[in-house]
């Protein structure tokens, strides 16, 4: 979490909600947590597979 605050501080906006990093519970504390990082890739697979198009690279990654 350390980059998201790191990023929002050096550009003055931002913060968890507007980060490409999720954390994603699977299981609770007892099991534990996964981190989800976007790779910003240039021409990203996971977008031109989305069935809905709700996924979209943003511009800058």
């Amino acid at each position: 979490m350390m980059c998201v605050f790191a990023c929002s501080r050096r550009f003055g906006d931002g913060g968890v909600a507007k980060s490409a990093i999720r954390v994603a519970s699977i299981g609770g504390i007892e099991r534990g947590f996964r981190v989800i990082v976007c790779r910003a890739c240039t021409d990203p697979p996971c977008a031109a597979s989305c069935p809905t198009g709700a996924l979209k690279p943003r511009k800058g990654g």
